[in-house]
């Protein structure tokens, strides 16, 4: 029988292969209209980000900086940053939340100027804590994944997704992202 340990590690092996599979199979039927003519990409936007054991859950305020380049119209890669601007509080205690996530990105045009996308890679998770005793921090790495939209608008445009940055140890810490998306 399947334990809860090994379906959080089927979870996180079946995003992976989800990113792949959506890169390759996007591959295998090719729209007419390339989504955008520059490959490199840079976003910056809000995230509400939560981090959540058994019921208790504190849910701080992020901003978050994207870097990103895509080889084809398929397949891409990038780095992520975010930290937060808004602490949350449970039980007299500050949280707060920074995430570095560096990524493969599987990609399908949705039309000219629209794409769904998957993203999966490493991600370093800090959580920090204050009371009025002093503060704390503690740090640890997982793979992250995750599933977004991306709508271009002339050189410009918004991205909207969710990632789950930690899910280890019955703790998890996931997102929903939006922003705006450059390209040059």
């Amino acid at each position: 029988m399947w334990e809860f340990a090994d379906m959080k590690i089927m979870s996180k092996l079946l995003a992976g292969f989800l990113a792949l599979f959506l890169s390759f199979s996007a591959m295998a039927e090719r729209p007419a209209v390339r989504v955008s003519n520059n490959n490199t990409y840079l976003a910056l936007g809000v995230s509400s980000i939560r981090l959540s054991e058994g019921a208790d859950s504190v849910s701080p305020f992020n901003v978050y900086g994207r870097l990103g380049y895509n080889f084809t119209r398929y397949i891409g890669i990038g780095l992520e940053g975010s930290f937060t601007v808004l602490e949350d509080d449970f039980q007299n205690v500050n949280y707060g939340i920074n995430t570095v996530f560096g990524y493969l990105k599987g990609i399908i045009p949705l039309g000219e100027k629209s794409k769904i996308y998957a993203v999966v890679g490493p991600a370093n998770v800090k959580v920090k804590a204050s009371d009025g005793s002093g503060s704390y921090s503690v740090d640890d790495d997982d793979t992250a994944y995750g599933i977004g939209f991306e709508r271009e608008l002339d050189g410009y445009g918004f991205t909207i997704d969710y990632i789950k940055y930690y899910d280890n140890q019955g703790i998890d810490v996931e997102a929903l992202n939006i922003g705006l998306i450059g390209y040059f």
